[in-house]
């Protein structure tokens, strides 16, 4: 019995740790850009408080994606996108007809 414990975990593990290695990746990259965008507009001269400003907008631009995009997805999911795919998914409602009935 233990071994199909130990079966689940496995497979349990296997499922989760590709999301965690993505999570981690998305991190890096979040951290990295926003070193990069630092560093390199300090070299390209510009102010400090332009600076400034860009990566504010960068990240309320970041926050305000996280806030929409979930209702444009809500949106799109009610609109009937599913219904119209699962209708045509569906049997052709010509083939349900019986050739008599024209």
């Amino acid at each position: 019995m233990t071994s199909n414990k130990d079966s689940r975990r496995r497979d349990a593990a296997s499922m989760v740790v590709p999301l965690f290695l993505a999570l981690a990746l998305l991190m890096v990259g979040n951290g990295l850009i926003g070193s990069l965008l630092g560093v390199r507009a300090d070299l390209e001269g510009f102010p400090t408080l332009v600076t400034g400003v860009v990566m504010t907008m960068y990240y309320g631009g970041f926050l305000l994606g996280s806030v929409t995009i979930p209702r444009w997805i809500a949106n799109v999911v009610t609109s009937g996108s599913l219904r119209v795919s699962r209708r045509c998914r569906q049997r052709p409602h010509w083939r349900t007809h019986s050739s008599s009935a024209r």
